[in-house]
Order: structure tokens, then C-alpha cells, then sequence
């Protein structure tokens, strides 16, 4: 099964966001709170992680477009001390098995909902992302392929 996750920053109040897509749906988490956009994209993974749990899905491969946080996770570079706490929440969620791929930002189909959701507004904002409870947001519809996806508006 795959997974895309990605995480973003919009200026305060709204700071940070992330999404998750998986079978061509989108969840969509608004209103993190401040952070970094590093942080975001920490957060995405964690919450992929969450949903392969979910998911009872065996095996996940989890498809992002941050490659530092991608080879941070994977052990590929040293994980800055700020980012340590993620990375151990990661390793005590990912399910046996699962991979995590680099993809190109124009193919993360979880950036491009981010994309679409800001011309939108029928998302949910959540609870803080740094507790351990379930941080559910809206569901935007992502069954276009990342090629057909792009705003054709005049």
C-alpha cells in the first residue's frame, strides 16, 4: 500500500499543515500551530506511520518529497537534536516492513492536495500535533494522477 505524506508552513496564525493520501483520498490536517517547515514534514511521516497503523496495511511504502527527512528517518544522515524526538516516535510506529521513498514534489499526490486545499475551504483544523491523540481532518478527493491534477482555470 501506498502512502503519501507531505507537510507544509503557512504564515501565523495558520503555521503549520500536513496531509496523507492514501487510495486516492486525501486527509488534510490545518492550523498546526508555529513550527518550522522542516517539523511539518516530520509530522506528515509520523502521521503516514499512523495511518499505515490504521490501515493494518503490511508492508507500507510511505512516498514523501522532503529527501533530508526521508534520509534522516532511514538513518541515511544524522537527525539534528530539534528533530530526534520525531525520529523516535517514527522508529516506535513504523510498521514491520514498511519503506519509505523519495518522489519527486510534482508526483507527491499528499503536496498536491495541500495545493488544491488552499483554494478550498472544507477542511477541519485539528488538535495539537504533538499529543497522541487522533488528529482527523477533512477528506479531499485526490483520485486525479498527479499529471492531471494540475489548475487548468483561465
Amino acid at each position: 500500500m501506498k502512502i503519501y505524506f507531505d507537510g507544509g508552513l503557512r504564515p501565523l496564525p495558520a503555521g503549520m499543515e500536513i496531509a496523507t493520501v492514501v487510495g486516492g483520498r486525501a486527509q488534510i490536517t490545518r492550523s498546526l500551530g508555529p513550527g518550522t517547515s522542516m517539523e511539518a514534514e516530520w509530522l506528515a511521516l509520523i502521521a503516514a506511520a499512523r495511518l499505515a497503523i490504521t490501515l493494518e496495511a503490511s508492508a507500507p511504502i510511505l512516498l514523501g518529497d522532503c529527501l533530508p527527512v526521508i534520509q534522516q528517518a532511514t538513518g541515511r544522515t544524522r537527525t539534528p537534536p530539534v528533530h530526534r524526538p520525531h525520529l523516535l516516535t517514527l522508529q516506535s510506529l513504523l510498521p514491520l516492513g514498511s519503506r519509505l521513498r523519495h518522489v519527486k514534489r510534482t508526483q507527491n499526490l499528499a503536496g498536491i492536495a495541500l495545493e488544491k486545499g488552499s483554494f478550498t475551504a472544507w477542511w477541519s483544523t485539528a488538535t495539537s500535533p504533538r499529543s497522541d491523540q487522533d488528529r482527523s481532518g477533512a477528506w479531499l478527493d485526490c483520485s486525479r494522477t498527479a499529471a492531471s491534477s494540475r489548475d487548468t482555470r483561465p
